[in-house]
């Protein structure tokens, strides 16, 4: 018998601690899981570099007006499509967002908001980051990027917009919009 038992209690203590912490940390996860707990927008956090091409345009011949979801892009000249398919299903190099998602896309020292409204098949990766979004034209004029007859290629970083951001992490601990943490 030992003469002092604190040892093997504490040991005891830490592996229960241990134990229960892990199984906290497991039901926490599957609550969330099972209760839809909110993830961040892309790029909340911060821009996230990324591969991107531009499309249509004049001189790209293989690239009409009208988007996947048959939307004109000539009206809408602020439009990306998600790469990695031929269906909005299937498409989902930015981890399938949803049609009319609002991204904030930086080039150089541009900054724009712009919205899914088209769909692609994507590519390799460009200059080392994986091609995930092809640029409408307009779009990439308004970034400074040159017309090049859909032949660009480069990279951008992506984000979510200030409000969107806002929200997410808002929703992240539970508090809508003007409401208050109590």
């Amino acid at each position: 018998m030992d003469a002092n038992p604190l040892p093997r209690a504490g040991l005891l203590g830490v592996l229960l601690g241990t134990l229960a912490a892990a199984l906290c940390g497991l039901v926490l996860a599957l609550g969330a899981a099972f209760l839809g707990a909110v993830s961040p927008a892309p790029g909340c956090a911060a821009p996230l570099a990324v591969g991107a091409t531009e499309y249509g345009g004049p001189g790209d011949l293989s690239s009409g007006t009208v988007g996947a979801s048959g939307v004109n892009l000539l009206r809408h000249p602020d439009s990306y499509a998600e790469l990695g398919g031929d269906s909005f299903q299937t498409a989902t190099a930015l981890g399938g967002l949803p049609y009319g998602t609002a991204l904030r896309i930086s080039w150089r020292a541009r900054s724009v908001t712009a919205f899914k409204r088209d769909i692609g098949l994507g590519g390799a990766p460009i200059a080392g980051r994986p091609r995930v979004i092809d640029l409408w034209w307009k779009l990439a004029q308004r970034l400074g990027i040159p017309y090049e007859h859909g032949r660009w290629s480069g990279t951008v970083r992506i984000s979510a917009p200030g409000a969107a951001c806002a929200a997410q992490r808002l929703a992240v601990v539970g508090l809508a919009p003007g409401r208050r943490a109590e």
